[in-house]
């Protein structure tokens, strides 16, 4: 796995070279660069956190960018022009942390709190890991203009209680189940990750917070491919039904 990785930075490396270095499109160089730092940041996940940087060094071929300092990875262009299959925020600030324990009476799961302190939430297809709200912990600062992740405050007040569970459960995310409804992913007292319908009806259980990733990004991931165009498909490699 690990030379199948160098491998790929190697590659992308020689097209930041090519592109960066030539008279092309200040556009199509720029995208190179970013390729290459998302890259490099990627490489700095934990093996906790490997589900998320496998999919998105998958994706990332298919082109990214930075902005703000969040990642965007492959753009789901017959959804809208802007909209992005994979967003990474940066890691979150122990100033945040510390605000939200103090002012929510809340304590955050270990297991969330390091996934906290490696990335501010994401984005992956119709997969949502909550995070800390940046406009809310810095008001002062213009966050009009940048996306954001979902909040773990207004979720654990509010979001939570749309789901029959167990109200001491620690409530950071979720994916679309149904047109319709959303499943929940909580935290229980336990330790145990749960991924809950409305109903209450409990889909399935972790202990490990990777072995969580993996399932349920494969799940997002899915339901992406089902919905994308038959052009996109073929350009992919994938069988066309």
């Amino acid at each position: 796995m690990l030379s199948a990785i160098k491998n790929i930075i190697l590659t992308l490396y020689i097209l930041l070279l090519i592109g960066c270095q030539s008279n092309e499109d200040q556009k199509f160089r720029n995208d190179r660069c970013n390729i290459y730092d998302i890259t490099i940041r990627l490489e700095t996940i934990s093996d906790t956190l490997k589900p998320i940087r496998n999919i998105s060094l998958k994706y990332l071929q298919q082109g990214g960018r930075i902005d703000k300092n969040i990642i965007r990875i492959y753009n789901l262009y017959w959804e809208a022009p802007l909209q992005y299959g994979i967003t990474i925020f940066k890691p979150t600030p122990d100033s945040y942390l510390e605000k939200f324990e103090k002012h929510n009476n809340i304590e955050i799961p270990g297991i969330y709190k390091q996934f906290l302190k490696e990335m501010n939430g994401c984005y992956i297809f119709e997969l949502s890991l909550f995070g800390l709200t940046p406009s809310i912990y810095e008001p002062d600062m213009d966050y009009s203009y940048s996306i954001e992740c979902y909040d773990l405050a207004a979720a654990n007040r509010e979001w939570k209680y749309d789901y029959k569970t167990d109200s001491g459960s620690f409530y950071f995310g979720g994916r679309t189940y149904l047109y319709n409804e959303n499943i929940g992913y909580f935290i229980d007292s336990a330790g145990v990750i749960k991924a809950v319908r409305y109903n209450g009806q409990v889909l399935n259980t972790w202990t490990s917070f990777s072995s969580f990733l993996k399932d349920e990004i494969k799940q997002a991931e899915d339901l992406m491919i089902y919905y994308m165009p038959y052009d996109e498909m073929e350009k992919l490699g994938l069988p066309v039904q």
